[in-house]
């Protein structure tokens, strides 16, 4: 009989008091598999989050707000337990049943296996390009990923992962991190596992600025991955893409001319965000 492998979890978190209590609660409870150890890595939440996450027994790690990307924050929790399985998540990410745990922690029993990414389902109030994006990304059919040129299905808002494979890699880009790190395990010789048989809820409904300020902190990455030197035109044609994208997913909708002016009119003033955003200072982006 295979040993059970040992838990921790590290939640980031950044005003997340709505939601927080939930997500730990839902850990405690799950069924077949528990986790030990939680850790709330806060990025500068005035809302009672610290608070919540200690009265609900979580430890709590700070980083400035100033210092924050997803790599400095997933390093920084990881490296404060000593579980062999870690598991990621965002705050707003919540388990859908009780076996999610189980049913992620058993993949582990393959030694190979160095991280597991679940399926990620909308909350009821989702926004009409989170739930495309979301069922586009996020099929029904499970994946063993195992050779470096492969492109992984893998988010850590919603993840388990080796320990032992993240002393070997550990997170190193600031945004599109854990995609980046999923190929570089992949290229080291580990498995990656997309695993739809266990579900979170999670998802969002960011304002125009929001989502600008996401898509140029994933845009600077690929930028420079690739050696592409920033211009303004480049930012205009990277703008005009993500215009010519969503109106082609908004044309194809089952809704009202009004909805779909509507949605049209938040698309251009995401892409009218991006070009006037992407002079700015490097962003992060606005949430956890």
């Amino acid at each position: 009989m295979t040993r059970a492998p040992t838990v921790a979890a590290v939640i980031r978190t950044l005003n997340e008091s709505r939601l927080l209590g939930r997500c730990i609660e839902t850990l405690r409870l799950q069924e077949g598999a528990s986790v030990g150890e939680i850790v709330i890595v806060d990025s500068g939440s005035i809302d009672g989050t610290v608070e919540i996450a200690r009265n609900q027994g979580a430890k709590v790690v700070q980083i400035e707000p100033a210092e924050f990307d997803y790599s400095k924050a997933l390093n920084l929790g990881i490296g404060q337990v000593d579980a062999e399985v870690v598991v990621l998540l965002s705050a707003h990410a919540i388990p859908v049943d009780s076996t999610w745990l189980a049913t992620m922690v058993a993949r582990f029993d393959d030694p190979q296996v160095a991280g597991v990414s679940c399926r990620q389902v909308p909350w009821s109030d989702a926004d009409w390009h989170e739930q495309i994006r979301l069922q586009l990304a996020y099929g029904t059919t499970p994946h063993i990923y195992t050779g470096s040129a492969e492109s992984p299905n893998f988010s850590n808002a919603a993840a388990c992962i080796r320990r032992r494979a993240w002393l070997a890699q550990p997170f190193l880009l600031p945004a599109v991190e854990d995609i980046d790190w999923a190929r570089r395990v992949l290229a080291a010789g580990w498995t990656i596992v997309y695993e739809p048989g266990a579900e979170v809820y999670h998802s969002h409904n960011e304002s125009a600025n929001a989502r600008a300020v996401r898509l140029i902190d994933i845009s600077r990455v690929h930028r420079g991955r690739a050696g592409a030197a920033s211009s303004q035109l480049l930012t205009l044609r990277e703008a005009a893409a993500l215009v010519r994208r969503e109106l082609k997913a908004i044309l194809r909708l089952d809704t009202t001319y009004a909805a779909k002016l509507r949605y049209l009119f938040g698309t251009l003033s995401t892409a009218a965000l991006f070009v006037v955003r992407y002079r700015e200072p490097g962003s992060t982006a606005e949430r956890r």
